[in-house]
């Protein structure tokens, strides 16, 4: 894939200087969207057949259009909004609220605003205590595409295999450290005062490395709310599990911090209402576990605006969807691993819990 996004930039180059060179004016939206943001999405390995342009978001009483919407397989969930801007026109703060307005309506993680020039990837992540937060990850200039995260946050394969999901959490974590280390800029002064600067310049360095980490750990435990308790879930194997053989199964993915939303309510949500009314749902947590995890029996399918475990933000953003509630919710000693990738982890997959009971890995559900 690498080679193939060097090869995007240097024609995307090409084409930007043909474009402005003659006494031309540069590309219009239209122009750009068709020269240079469908290469650059094709180059990331999504097909004409799994993405839509443009996409309809129905906002109150009026319907906006993004520009591009990437799915995965049949889901009829979006993965990822790609909102595209004349490559003459520079990208601004109001453009970035245009697309969170969109992620946000529709619930989609991941999001890209770009002109062709400049590439914005922002996250759309879930808070306990208010408005989901949009955050950029990335903001590189063409030239700097290869040398990013951006194709690997942003390919197919990536977005399949949830290794999109991982490295969005590392380099929130680290985004986080930096913000610590900004309000707190004491903490370099007293990790550089503990060390012996007499030593090695290696030795220097592991030595403020470490004392920093400590100082970090401190100040996250002291800043540190707890919330709810959270549930502790028995232990048990798959073969343990009660019901026929028949029983069906739907099972979905989290990503590995949507679990604290798990333990604080034994329910799942935000989703749509699930077909072929299933008995009992469990959970696929994304990269770097990529297992089935845990499960539980359904007790009951929520509409959002009744379900009582969130705050008054979150019911409105959310309204359409429901929550499940479950019971019994157990951690599989045997958790199913994610295999080769002969299946792809969607919205929502049916499966029998006879199958579920003896899959070596989740190509069998």
């Amino acid at each position: 894939m690498y080679d193939n996004v060097s090869e995007y930039v240097d024609s995307t180059e090409e084409i930007l200087r043909a474009a402005n060179s003659g006494g031309q004016r540069g590309l219009t939206e239209q122009a750009t969207c068709e020269s240079i943001i469908t290469r650059f999405i094709s180059t990331l390995g999504w097909d004409e057949v799994d993405k839509q342009r443009p996409f309809k978001v129905q906002m109150g009483s009026q319907t906006k259009e993004v520009d591009y919407a990437l799915f995965l397989g049949d889901e009829d969930e979006p993965q990822a909004f790609v909102e595209a801007k004349p490559e003459k026109r520079q990208l601004r703060g109001e453009h970035l609220e245009q697309l969170r307005s969109y992620m946000r309506q529709e619930w989609v993680e991941w999001g890209l605003l770009t002109n062709g020039r400049q590439y914005q990837l922002v996250r759309l992540t879930p808070q306990t205590d208010g408005a989901p937060n949009l955050q950029v990850l990335i903001d590189v200039g063409l030239e700097g595409i290869s040398e990013s995260y951006l194709p690997d946050i942003m390919s197919k394969g990536s977005m399949e295999s949830g290794e999109a999901n991982q490295l969005g959490d590392d380099l929130q974590s680290r985004m986080g450290v930096i913000d610590v280390l900004k309000d707190e800029p004491t903490l370099i002064g007293e990790a550089i005062n503990s060390v012996d600067l007499d030593n090695e310049a290696s030795e220097v360095g592991e030595m403020l490395i470490k004392t920093l980490n400590q100082r970090l750990v401190v100040e996250a435990k002291a800043t540190h709310t707890s919330g709810r308790p959270q549930n502790t879930f028995f232990s048990k194997k798959r073969q343990a599990l009660n019901g026929a053989e028949d029983t069906r199964v739907v099972w979905m993915s989290s990503r590995p911090n949507g679990i604290e939303f798990l333990r604080e309510n034994s329910a799942w949500g935000f989703v749509k209402h699930p077909r072929r009314d299933p008995v009992m749902l469990a959970l696929y947590v994304s990269s770097p576990v990529q297992e089935v995890k845990y499960v539980g029996e359904i007790e009951d399918v929520v509409p959002v605006r009744e379900f009582s475990g969130i705050d008054d933000t979150l019911r409105q953003q959310n309204d359409g969807k429901y929550v499940i509630t479950l019971s019994e919710v157990v951690e599989l000693e045997d958790a199913i691993p994610f295999g080769e990738g002969e299946a792809t982890v969607r919205g929502m997959t049916y499966t029998t819990l006879g199958k579920f009971k003896e899959a070596t890995t989740i190509d069998d559900l």
